[in-house]
């Protein structure tokens, strides 16, 4: 069962609201409101690139969430010259007076961050947090989260070792939303297991150094909370919400353009062909292993006779027919698979989607081959750009398939999306998928 409670989105959703709010109110009562929706669609897109890191969002402050407020401002003033640079021909630059309400939202994360507080001391929004580690390091951890009802932290259990089930039945039953545990009390398959949980379950999952303990005396909460070190764990850049969020608006945007343009008449061109051809269905409808291993129906143009097999296609394959061979040296095959992206069960690019069959055998051969599962599959991706596309023979070519995987999930960022989808369309204009049968 899979649980999804990413809190601080929650938050920053709110506090979002609230801004708009307060520029709305002001906007109405003492200034013209012809400019507010772009300061308002302005000022989402601030504070979307202003996303803070997880390193930063263990408790919420007023001298955070100002500085935060400070590089948001900055990044909307910036935004609002280049956008007036780009239509100067079709709007007039705004005088200070419309642009000064924005100056408002200092005051207005101010009392945010008082009423937030307030909420979590009547007993409300608590951060719930599982210790792994019984070390003095660890019970200094503990003393300063629990200090004060304000930091909104409860302590949901105590664990002086790794151990799977217990901590699984406390995420799902407790609603645990972060895992603190000692370097010297897990190992790098704990680790592992315990990113897996964090990408499955919505947990963030921190381990602190040793290194970090000094003198309860000498040391704030605010800089014990930069001790914390995650430089054990996997850098996964897909974990983080902000980025999440910047795919699923690239994916729902490029669905929906390719759908209306290119998939809409596609459909019926290629529909006619493969039922002149051969009989069967124009689309061809399987079940292939999505994010955290839950199957959805993938689909795919028909490009082989029917009750032909779940086989992977090999070179020659005599099921495959003459259109089908056409369609998928072209990968016009999986163009109805944007239809899968615009529903939220794929994403343009990431690993491709894989049937029961392989992922059951080679589940238990391949070290970190369920990592790739920790995300939506994608149409296209890094190791089909790279030469690993078309049939696996045996551990070894998937193997290599699985390490390529594993390093977009590792490097992922909106530009490498947009280069692996360049280097796609030139591959297929140009027929330089080899591996394509």
């Amino acid at each position: 069962m899979s649980r999804k409670t990413p809190k601080y989105f929650h938050y920053f959703l709110a506090c979002v609201l609230f801004d708009s709010l307060i520029l709305v109110g002001i906007h109405y009562l003492f200034f013209t409101p012809s400019y507010l929706l772009v300061i308002l669609a302005l000022w989402v897109i601030a504070n979307l690139m202003n996303y803070p890191r997880v390193v930063g969002r263990r408790y919420i402050s007023h001298y955070k969430l100002l500085g935060l407020t400070v590089r948001q401002l900055i990044t909307f003033f910036i935004l609002y010259g280049l956008g007036y640079a780009v239509l100067n021909s079709q709007i007039s630059w705004p005088n200070f007076w419309q642009v000064l309400p924005v100056l408002f939202i200092m005051l207005s994360r101010l009392i945010f961050v008082f009423l937030l507080q307030f909420y979590r001391i009547r007993g409300r929004g608590y951060n719930r947090f599982l210790i792994i580690g019984d070390t003095p390091v660890m019970e200094q951890l503990i003393n300063r989260f629990l200090s004060r009802k304000s930091y909104g932290h409860i302590l949901e259990g105590k664990l002086e070792a790794f151990s799977q089930e217990p901590i699984q039945e406390l995420i799902l039953n407790n609603g645990i939303n972060e895992i603190y545990c000692s370097s010297r009390c897990v190992t790098q398959e704990d680790i592992s297991k315990l990113l897996a949980f964090s990408f499955q379950y919505g947990v963030n999952v921190h381990v602190v150094s040793d290194n970090s303990a000094k003198e309860e005396s000498e040391e704030s909460f605010e800089s014990m909370a930069l001790e914390y070190s995650e430089l054990d764990l996997e850098n996964y850049p897909l974990i983080d919400q902000k980025n999440l969020i910047i795919k699923r608006c690239f994916d729902l945007l490029f669905s929906t353009i390719v759908i209306i343009t290119v998939l809409s008449w596609v459909t019926l061109i290629v529909g006619i062909l493969i039922k002149l051809e051969s009989k069967g269905p124009v689309f061809f409808i399987q079940p292939r292993a999505g994010r955290n291993g839950k199957y959805f129906m993938c689909l795919k143009f028909r490009s082989m006779r029917q009750n032909s097999g779940v086989k992977q296609a090999t070179e020659n394959d005599p099921r495959i027919t003459k259109i089908g061979r056409i369609i998928r040296k072209l990968s016009i095959d999986e163009l109805p698979q944007f239809v899968n992206v615009f529903r939220g069960q794929m994403s343009v690019v990431g690993p491709r989607p894989h049937i029961k069959d392989l992922n059951d055998k080679y589940d238990a051969t391949i070290s970190n081959y369920n990592d790739r599962i920790l995300v939506k599959p994608g149409i296209t991706g890094l190791s089909q750009i790279t030469g690993h596309r078309g049939e696996t023979n045996g551990n070894a070519s998937m193997s290599n398939r699985i390490r390529i995987d594993i390093l977009y999930l590792r490097s992922w960022t909106l530009f490498l999306d947009l280069v692996i989808i360049y280097k796609t369309v030139v591959d297929l204009l140009f027929f330089k998928s080899k591996n394509a049968y």
